[in-house]
Parts: C-alpha cells; structure tokens; sequence
C-alpha cells in the first residue's frame, strides 16, 4: 500500500518532491548522494569504526543516529509519521497508482501466502487492504469455497477499488472504509487469518501496539497474524538504500506515503505472540519483512 520513490541501487533515480519537482538521488558503493549533482549535494554514508556499531553521516559532518535508527526500526522515529487524516488524503489521491508496486511486492506477499495456510481459513481480515489485489487473489486461489474476507482501509479511493475487484464473490467478500480509529470494526475471536501488507510501515509505535493488540482481538485461538512491511536488508546495497528512504521520509514522510523501513518482529511481545516464521526478502533492492505469528493467551 505504501506510496514509493523510484530508487534503484547503483546510478542515479529519482523522488518526486511534494511540489511535483524531482529530488536526484544516487546509489553507489561509496554511499547514496541526495540532490543535485555537484556542489550542494549530501551525500549519506555509513563508516565503521573498529568494533563499533555503523554511523550514518551527512554531508562532511558525519554523527551517529544509532540510537535514532533503532528508535525508528521500532516505529518511535522523530514523529512524522502521517495522522489518519493525512494518510487518507495521500492515499486518495495516489491510490488508483499503487498496483504498480508490484513488482517488488509480490516476492516478499508470496512468501507469507506460503506459510499462511489460507487454504484452511474460514475466515480473512485485512486490515490496509488497498484495492483489493491481495483479496482478489486468496478468493480466486487460495481459499476454499466457504471461506469469507473482510477487507478494511482508511481512504475512500482504496475501498472503491477494491469493492469493484472483489464484486464478483457478491456476499463472500466485504470491504468497509475505517476512521483510524480503534476498536477495529469485528468480532472478538472471529477470524482466524489477520493479514497486513505494507501498512504497519506507515504507523508510529503506539498505533503498531493498538492494532496488533486489535489482532490479538480479532483471531481465534488458533489463527495467524499475518504481516508484510518494508525493513532494512541484508546487504550493504540494502542497507544503503534503506537508509537513505528513512532519510527522505524524515524531511518529507507525503514523498514517500508515510512509509518507512521498520521492524515487525520487534513490535511483538513475546508473552502476546509466538513467530512461527519470518524472513526477509529483498525484490530490486527493496527489502521487505514477512511474519507470521500466532497469538498467545
């Protein structure tokens, strides 16, 4: 669901700034430089210095934001993350564009499908659904005849297309446009598959904690939670090009529809939730996270 810059790992890509002009961005092996080229671009870099832990420096005045990075891995960044209202507004406007991302999305959404057993869920919630492609195609080839979804999201755009996709499996499939608020619409234990695709990306931590804790509501004693966000990679490439994402939605988190790298797994408590599986999987130099989890009483 996330809105994307175009980022590619080696050369030079682009970001379309908020006023519709483009931020230069360049991905090499000495660092990833930030605006124009020549004088006045920023370059970020990371060093390491002995034994200690990577910095990430600015310009010719490097410091360390470890302890900035870790806070933002776990959703507690510097507060730009978008109101519920904001995100409404951004997703409205973009939403009819954010097929497109599947080209990095669908690696990492066919590795949860894989260790999910939708075929054996009686009952779906989707929480971000989107426009509804993810839906689509567990009606289409993963569940089985009887089996029910109920897709929510904040912006009316997003609930318009994806009531039109899932049209064709009439009263088998329901979508409803949510407020932000909580408690998310939904019975108690009735649902024994919670899945979430890009969108924990955009929360901040307290928001994350209410809705896994809404999750925990929602699926029965047996059921999954189901997750799939952006995080950092494996590779220095990875690295890099997460770092420089989480730079970017620091100055201008609209650029980039309020989506950053975080961490999932570290948003569930171990005495809430047990990890059944989890990995990350990189798609043109994206990285994405997948868990899956089951509750714990």
């Amino acid at each position: 669901m996330c809105g994307q810059p175009c980022i590619s790992a080696g050369g030079w890509s682009s970001a379309r700034r908020p006023d519709g002009s483009f931020l230069p961005i360049r991905v090499g092996d000495g660092g990833v430089d930030l605006g124009e080229r020549g004088a006045g671009a920023v370059c970020l870099h990371r060093e390491v210095v002995g034994s200690q832990p990577d910095h990430i420096g600015v310009g010719r005045h490097p410091s360390s934001v470890l302890s900035w990075y870790e806070r933002d891995m776990r959703g507690r960044g510097n507060g730009r993350t978008l109101s519920p209202a904001q995100a409404r507004r951004v997703y409205n406007r973009i939403g009819r564009a954010q097929d497109w991302q599947s080209f990095y999305e669908n690696a990492a959404i066919d590795d949860m499908i894989a260790h999910a057993d939708f075929e054996n869920a009686a009952s779906v919630y989707e929480f971000g659904c989107g426009t509804g492609d993810l839906g689509r195609r567990l009606l289409s080839d993963h569940f089985s005849p009887g089996a029910t979804y109920l897709g929510v999201d904040i912006s009316d755009t997003m609930v318009e297309l994806a009531a039109n996709r899932l049209a064709p499996w009439g009263d088998r499939a329901e979508v409803e446009r949510v407020s932000g608020e909580l408690p998310l619409p939904g019975e108690d234990h009735r649902f024994d598959r919670f899945v979430s695709t890009y969108v924990f990306d955009l929360l901040d931590a307290d928001h994350t904690e209410a809705v896994l804790g809404e999750a925990h509501r929602l699926l029965t004693s047996d059921g999954l939670a189901c997750v799939v966000s952006l995080t950092t990679g494996p590779t220095r490439a990875t690295r890099a090009l997460s770092s420089t994402w989480r730079w970017i939605w620091s100055k201008s988190p609209q650029l980039l529809g309020g989506c950053r790298p975080i961490s999932v797994e570290q948003q569930l408590p171990a005495g809430r939730w047990e990890i059944l599986h989890r990995t990350v999987v990189t798609s043109w130099a994206v990285p994405s996270e997948v868990v899956v989890a089951r509750p714990v009483s």
